[in-house]
């Protein structure tokens, strides 16, 4: 994987390709599975977000930059967000509102951590199930830190 370079957690920069369209990215947990979008049931076409041990195309992400956050939106169609939700349970949404804002922290070791609009951690989990954790010291534990390559 490239790193994504950043200045800061409130000023990321983000490469765009030739023809103006932004970069994408994969995340990888500390498991080594990737955040995924996928369809549930066909009959009721809902959307989710998993993890997953391989990397294709519905592991593919835009950043897009909002004033001091970022918004992780997915490089398939139909496009969406990833939202944390008071609850701590984290899934996608049509549309980018507070919400779906992640500020991107930057660790020492070459990951990154997302921190919610709720003030929570994204954390990946061994079984394939993403959350988010309140703890002022989530970041720096293993499950809430994940690579960030370009595709």
């Amino acid at each position: 994987f490239k790193s994504v370079q950043c200045y800061n957690h409130t000023n990321m920069r983000v490469n765009a390709s030739s023809d103006g369209d932004p970069q994408l990215y994969c995340f990888r947990s500390v498991h080594g599975d990737f955040l995924r979008v996928r369809l549930g049931d066909e009959n009721r076409c809902e959307w989710s977000v998993c993890l997953t041990p391989s990397s294709k195309g519905s592991e593919q992400w835009h950043i897009d930059k909002r004033i001091g956050k970022v918004v992780l939106r997915t490089g398939c169609s139909p496009v969406k967000f990833l939202r944390a939700n008071p609850d701590g349970s984290v899934d996608l949404a049509d549309r980018a509102h507070a919400w779906e804002e992640w500020t991107l922290v930057r660790n020492g070791n070459d990951t990154y951590s997302f921190l919610s609009h709720h003030g929570s951690w994204l954390s990946a989990r061994k079984n394939g199930k993403l959350a988010v954790v309140e703890s002022l010291r989530a970041h720096s534990t293993a499950d809430e830190q994940f690579t960030l390559g370009q595709s």
